[in-house]
C-alpha cells in the first residue's frame, strides 16, 4: 500500500515533470515502478519523450531497458499499440532469447486481439519455464477477455495446483464460479481462504453471502455464524454483515408473505418523517416490544413493524442467548443508521432498544 508521504512525493514529481522539468522524468518513472502505481498516460507520455532524447536516455545507463519495458506496458494500457511495438522491438534486439520480453510480445498480441498467436507464445514460454506464474495468469486473463469463463476456471485451477498459497487466485476463482452460478465450488474456494487467513473479515463475509445465496436451513444457520464472525473481526464496522444478520434472522423466522426488503430499505431512512417524534412516552419493561414496534412503524409504514413484531414473538420460543443475540445485532444496525443519518434522534431511540433488549 502506498503511504501518504510517498504519494505526495509522487504527485510533486508529476507536477514538476508536467511543468517541463525533464530532468526529473527518470526519478518520476523510477518512483512509479517502486510504488507499483498505475499512471499509464503520464508514464507513456513522459517515458517516450525520455527515450526519444538521446542525451537523456544515455544518462540512464542499463536502466534504459527497464524504461523501455515500462513504457511498452503503459502504451498497451493506453491502446497506443504502435508505440508499444517499437519498445518491444528494441527490447527483442537487445535480449532476443528473454522470456521477459517474450511475455511482452504475448501481451501485445492480446491487445491486438490475436488470441491464437498469443496462446502459442505463452505455451512456448511455458515449455521453457513451466512455473512462471505470470504466464499462467496471462492465460487466465486472456480467457476472461474472450468471455470464456469455463476456460478461465480450468486455467486458474491448473495454476493453483502449483501456487496453492496465492490468496488472490483463490478469490478470483471464487468470483469466476459465482459468475457461472457454481456456488458450491465457490464456497470451497472461500473455505480455503478462511483456512489460510482466518482473521480476514472479507473472506468470512464472502462465505456468509454464498451460504445465504445457496439457501437451506443449515446454510442459513451457518451464514449467520460467519456474518457474526465478520462483525467481530471488523469491530462492528461492516454494515453488510450487520444487514446480513438481520435479513437472515427475518428469513429464518418470518412467513414468506412478509416483505423482508422493507426492513432493509427502512433502515436506510428512505421513509422517515422528519416532523415525527419517537419514544416520548415512558414504557415499562413489559411494553418494550410494542414500543420497538412503534418505532419501526414510522420507518416501514406498518409492514416492517409487523415483521419485527412477528420476529419478537418467535424469539420467545428460542433459547435466551440466541434471542439476546438477535436483538443486539438488530439494535446495532439501527443505532449506526440513526447515528449517521439522524444523530439528533439517537437519544430517543436508545432507551427503546435497551428496553427491548432487556425484555427479550
Amino acid at each position: 500500500m502506498v503511504g501518504v508521504a510517498e504519494e505526495a512525493e509522487l504527485d510533486r514529481l508529476e507536477k514538476q515533470v508536467d511543468g517541463g522539468r525533464k530532468e526529473d522524468t527518470a526519478q518520476y518513472l523510477s518512483l512509479v515502478r517502486k510504488l507499483k502505481v498505475r499512471r499509464s498516460e503520464k508514464v507513456a507520455l513522459h517515458g517516450l519523450a525520455l527515450l526519444n532524447s538521446p542525451s537523456a536516455a544515455s544518462k540512464l545507463g542499463d536502466d534504459v531497458w527497464t524504461v523501455y519495458e515500462q513504457v511498452a506496458i503503459a502504451a498497451m494500457d493506453c491502446n497506443c499499440l504502435d508505440v508499444a511495438k517499437e519498445c518491444i522491438t528494441a527490447l527483442m534486439k537487445k535480449f532476443p532469447d528473454s522470456n521477459r520480453v517474450g511475455r511482452l510480445e504475448g501481451m501485445w498480441m492480446e491487445a491486438k486481439g490475436y488470441w491464437q498467436q498469443a496462446e502459442k507464445v505463452y505455451e512456448s514460454l511455458l515449455e521453457v519455464n513451466a512455473t512462471d506464474p505470470f504466464l499462467h495468469k496471462r492465460k487466465v486473463a486472456m480467457a476472461k477477455a474472450q468471455g470464456n469463463f469455463s476456460g478461465a476456471v480450468e486455467a486458474l485451477n491448473k495454476y493453483l495446483e502449483t501456487f496453492m498459497a496465492d490468496h488472490d487466485a483463490w478469490r478470483e476463482l471464487a468470483e469466476l464460479y459465482i459468475s457461472l452460478l457454481m456456488y458450491k465450488q465457490a464456497a470451497f474456494c472461500y473455505e480455503e481462504l478462511i483456512l489460510a487467513q482466518p482473521t480476514n473479515a472479507l473472506y468470512h463475509l464472502g462465505y456468509a453471502e454464498l451460504l445465504y445465496t445457496i439457501g437451506g436451513l443449515e446454510n442459513l444457520r451457518a451464514a449467520k455464524k460467519y456474518y457474526s464472525a465478520t462483525i467481530e473481526l471488523s469491530g462492528g464496522r461492516n454494515i453488510r454483515a450487520l444487514y446480513g444478520v438481520v435479513l437472515k434472522v427475518l428469513l429464518f423466522n418470518l412467513p414468506f408473505q412478509i416483505h423482508v426488503g422493507c426492513l432493509i430499505e427502512s433502515l436506510k431512512w428512505n421513509f422517515v418523517c422528519g416532523n415525527r417524534k419517537v419514544g416520548q412516552r415512558t414504557c415499562k419493561a413489559k411494553e418494550a416490544r410494542s414500543a420497538w414496534k412503534g418505532t419501526l412503524l414510522l420507518l416501514g409504514f406498518g409492514r416492517c413493524g409487523a415483521a419485527i413484531n412477528q420476529l419478537l414473538k418467535q424469539t420467545r420460543s428460542r433459547n435466551e442467548e440466541e434471542s439476546m443475540e438477535i436483538v443486539s445485532l438488530a439494535s446495532t444496525v439501527l443505532k449506526m443508521e440513526y447515528k449517521s443519518k439522524a444523530p439528533k434522534k439517537l437519544p430517543l431511540l436508545a432507551p427503546l432498544l435497551e428496553k427491548a433488549a432487556s425484555a427479550s
